[in-house]
Protein backbone atom coordinates (compact mmCIF):
# COMPACT_ATOMS: atom_id res chain seq x y z
CA UNK A 1 0.00 0.00 0.00
CA UNK A 2 1.41 3.40 -0.91
CA UNK A 3 1.73 5.76 2.04
CA UNK A 4 2.50 9.43 2.48
CA UNK A 5 6.12 10.57 2.39
CA UNK A 6 6.70 9.73 6.05
CA UNK A 7 5.02 6.31 5.79
CA UNK A 8 2.20 7.39 8.04
CA UNK A 9 -1.01 7.26 6.04
CA UNK A 10 -2.28 5.55 2.93
CA UNK A 11 -2.08 7.79 -0.13
CA UNK A 12 -5.31 6.68 -1.73
CA UNK A 13 -8.65 5.30 -0.55
CA UNK A 14 -11.38 3.68 -2.53
CA UNK A 15 -14.78 5.36 -2.74
CA UNK A 16 -15.72 3.86 0.64
CA UNK A 17 -12.66 5.24 2.41
CA UNK A 18 -10.81 1.91 2.54
CA UNK A 19 -7.11 2.03 1.64
CA UNK A 20 -6.46 0.36 -1.67
CA UNK A 21 -3.94 -2.44 -1.83
CA UNK A 22 -1.33 -1.35 -4.35
CA UNK A 23 2.37 -1.93 -4.73
CA UNK A 24 4.65 0.85 -3.59
CA UNK A 25 6.18 2.82 -6.40
CA UNK A 26 9.08 5.21 -5.97
CA UNK A 27 7.94 8.76 -5.45
CA UNK A 28 8.73 11.23 -8.17
CA UNK A 29 10.77 14.35 -7.47
CA UNK A 30 7.57 16.38 -7.90
CA UNK A 31 5.75 14.26 -5.30
CA UNK A 32 8.64 14.60 -2.85
CA UNK A 33 8.79 18.36 -3.38
CA UNK A 34 5.02 18.72 -2.94
CA UNK A 35 4.85 16.66 0.24
CA UNK A 36 7.83 18.40 1.88
CA UNK A 37 6.34 21.77 0.97
CA UNK A 38 2.96 20.71 2.39
CA UNK A 39 4.70 19.70 5.63
CA UNK A 40 6.35 23.12 5.86
CA UNK A 41 3.02 24.83 5.12
CA UNK A 42 1.42 22.83 7.94
CA UNK A 43 4.13 24.01 10.32
CA UNK A 44 3.84 27.63 9.20
CA UNK A 45 0.11 27.58 9.89
CA UNK A 46 0.46 25.81 13.24
CA UNK A 47 0.26 27.61 16.56
CA UNK A 48 1.49 24.50 18.41
CA UNK A 49 3.40 21.40 17.38
CA UNK A 50 1.01 19.48 15.12
CA UNK A 51 2.24 15.99 16.00
CA UNK A 52 2.78 13.94 19.16
CA UNK A 53 6.45 13.80 20.24
CA UNK A 54 7.25 10.29 18.89
CA UNK A 55 5.89 11.23 15.46
CA UNK A 56 7.66 14.60 15.55
CA UNK A 57 10.97 12.85 16.23
CA UNK A 58 10.35 10.48 13.33
CA UNK A 59 9.58 13.33 10.95
CA UNK A 60 12.60 15.29 12.26
CA UNK A 61 14.81 12.37 11.27
CA UNK A 62 13.14 11.64 7.96
CA UNK A 63 12.67 15.16 6.59
CA UNK A 64 16.36 15.80 5.77
CA UNK A 65 16.79 12.27 4.42
CA UNK A 66 13.84 12.63 2.09
CA UNK A 67 14.86 16.15 1.06
CA UNK A 68 18.21 14.65 0.03
CA UNK A 69 16.45 13.12 -2.97
CA UNK A 70 16.04 16.65 -4.39
CA UNK A 71 18.76 18.83 -5.91
CA UNK A 72 21.23 19.84 -3.17
CA UNK A 73 20.43 23.55 -3.07
CA UNK A 74 16.69 22.93 -2.99
CA UNK A 75 17.08 20.28 -0.28
CA UNK A 76 19.19 22.62 1.85
CA UNK A 77 16.62 25.39 1.55
CA UNK A 78 13.69 23.14 2.46
CA UNK A 79 15.53 21.66 5.44
CA UNK A 80 16.50 25.15 6.65
CA UNK A 81 12.90 26.37 6.47
CA UNK A 82 11.65 23.18 8.15
CA UNK A 83 14.13 23.60 11.01
CA UNK A 84 13.25 27.28 11.41
CA UNK A 85 9.53 26.48 11.72
CA UNK A 86 10.17 23.60 14.12
CA UNK A 87 12.39 25.86 16.23
CA UNK A 88 9.59 28.45 16.36
CA UNK A 89 7.03 25.87 17.48
CA UNK A 90 9.35 24.25 20.03
CA UNK A 91 10.03 27.65 21.58
CA UNK A 92 6.31 28.24 21.91
CA UNK A 93 5.94 24.87 23.62
CA UNK A 94 8.69 25.59 26.14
Amino acid sequence: MRTDIFGLAPRQHDMFGVPQETFDEPMTVEEIRRELTETIDLLRDAKVLPWPVPLMLRIDTMFPEIAGKLPASEAAELVAVYRLEMHRLRNKAA
